[in-house]
Order: C-alpha cells, then structure tokens, then sequence
C-alpha cells in the first residue's frame, strides 16, 4: 500500500514537471516583453519583463503627472462655476 502511494506520487510529480515544460515552451513571441521600448518617455528597458530603477521611476512620474492633470481637468469646471 505504502509502496503504490510513493509510486503514484512520483508518477504525478513527473507529469506536473512535464506540463509545466510544455507550458514555458510555448509562450508566443508576441506576448513576451521586448528589452528595450522606444516611447514618448525615452528608451525603457526590461530585462525578463521588469523594468529596471531609472524606467521604473520615468513611469511613476509620467503617472504622477498624468493624475495631476486629471486632477485639475476633473475640477476646473467645478471651480470656474464656483467663481
């Protein structure tokens, strides 16, 4: 009995490995995260699909400003009515 489990946990342990090779091989081209993205911010570069520091910071202040305008445009109607 004891036998027949250990048996069918390995047993189960290769197939899941197996999948989980087959599944890394076929991830499309088309979909993976290039190194290097030229945008209107500059070169951002990814190494393994993460940004690195200096991209990492163009981003959150391009965000930043992005929600500072938003902010603004949001309430300037609100303001010009209240004036």
């Amino acid at each position: 009995m004891r036998l027949r489990m250990v048996l069918s946990a390995l047993f189960l342990g290769m197939l899941v490995s197996f999948a989980d090779r087959e599944a890394a091989a076929q991830v499309p081209e088309s979909i993976t995260t290039p190194a290097e993205v030229d945008s209107i911010l500059g070169p951002l570069h990814f190494e393994q699909g993460v940004p690195d520091e200096p991209t990492t910071q163009k981003l959150m202040d391009h965000l930043d400003r992005t929600y500072a305008y938003r902010a603004f445009m949001d309430n300037l109607r609100g303001v010009s009515i209240a004036a």
